[in-house]
């Protein structure tokens, strides 16, 4: 229980910090079988203000799915977006236990703006490319679903930008030192609710794996680098059932 309240302290906290990175939230579907469609809407705690995702899954065939995952935010200092495509195979080894594993690649920018008056104004931009996979196992019920999920991802930062006497060029030269990046992120997620719609609250944690640097860096640990803490809440729909309830009332 302390170390959940440790996790939720670091997350509220760093998220008062510039974005150059943050983790998006992992997409756990937990298919059973063909032609199932899951989507979902949240909060995460990536920026300022807190930042939107979007999530969409679908099962293609008995064994095989696809999924896109957004994440956007644009507040008075922070913008950030990514997007995500993965493929994946799944599982179902009983009533309640589903096996997944996806693999994907994603684009995001990310830009800090500080406004001080019309003539002195400072910015830093980068774009970052990333490629992962992701092995998730679940319980999930009609009323209650825990999962857990790991993201083994290699991150590329590139096109990084900045202004003459910018206050973020120690920020640019420091970044440029560390661009290429191994990171492990696990999450577990927790919804409970009903059979086709359900409340999500996900926690994912970003470490590291090759740059640990970046953790003791008062740069990185300011600018939420690679080590660091997400908390992401919102609805969670499965979609398929939705609409197949909404069908049989109709009737």
């Amino acid at each position: 229980m302390k170390y959940l309240i440790y996790i939720l302290f670091l997350s509220i906290t760093i998220s008062g910090c510039n974005t150059y990175y943050s983790p998006n939230a992992h997409n756990t579907p937990q298919f059973s079988k063909k032609r199932e469609l899951r989507t979902s809407i949240a909060y995460n705690t990536a920026t300022i203000d807190l930042a939107t995702e979007y999530q969409v899954a679908y099962s293609f065939s008995d064994k095989y799915a696809a999924m896109y995952n957004g994440l956007y935010a644009n507040d008075s200092s922070d913008k950030l977006y990514y997007n995500e495509f993965g493929l994946g195979f799944f599982k179902k080894h009983d009533d309640f236990s589903t096996s997944e594993i996806y693999a994907g690649g994603g684009f995001g920018h990310s830009a800090q703006y500080d406004y001080f008056d019309s003539t002195n104004n400072h910015f830093i931009q980068l774009n970052y490319t990333k490629l992962w996979v992701q092995p998730t196992f679940g319980i999930t019920s009609k009323l209650l679903d825990i999962i857990i999920s790991m993201k083994l991802s290699y991150l590329n930062l590139f096109n990084l930008k900045t202004q003459s006497n910018s206050i973020y060029e120690t920020d640019l030269i420091y970044i440029g030192e560390y661009k290429h990046n191994i990171l492990i992120e696990p999450a577990i997620t927790l919804r409970a609710g009903w059979d086709f719609i359900k409340l999500q609250l996900q926690i994912t944690l970003s470490k590291n794996f090759t740059n640990s640097k970046m953790h003791s860096s008062q740069i990185f640990s300011e600018v939420r680098s690679p080590n660091s803490a997400n908390i992401n809440f919102g609805i969670f729909v499965t979609l398929d059932k939705l609409i197949e309830d909404t069908t049989e009332k109709k009737k």
